[in-house]
């Protein structure tokens, strides 16, 4: 479904136009989304790793917070919003 959403964008816009509703689009660039989709990528991988309903999955819950505690951590490319967006994780976490 993440990926659906970024292959869509184009569709989206052209219908926007179409419409002459362009500006709800003002503040999401194609860039940002496919950066947010990334940026979930990780959530959707440990969902489903921690979804199991036949198989243990209890001593996975420590290993998949430290993996998103690690994918929470600051980094260089991060742009402001991704960077207080990080933050907001690690302090809810």
């Amino acid at each position: 479904m993440l990926g659906s959403i970024s292959c869509q964008y184009e569709d989206v816009r052209a219908l926007l136009l179409e419409r002459g509703e362009e500006g709800r689009l003002n503040d999401l660039s194609e860039e940002t989304l496919n950066a947010m989709v990334m940026f979930l990528q990780r959530f959707k991988e440990a969902t489903k790793a921690l979804e199991a309903s036949k198989t243990p999955i209890l001593h996975l819950t420590a290993v998949w917070l430290d993996r998103l505690k690690r994918h929470l951590q600051p980094s260089s490319t991060d742009n402001l919003t991704f960077s207080s967006l990080k933050a907001k994780c690690l302090r809810i976490g």
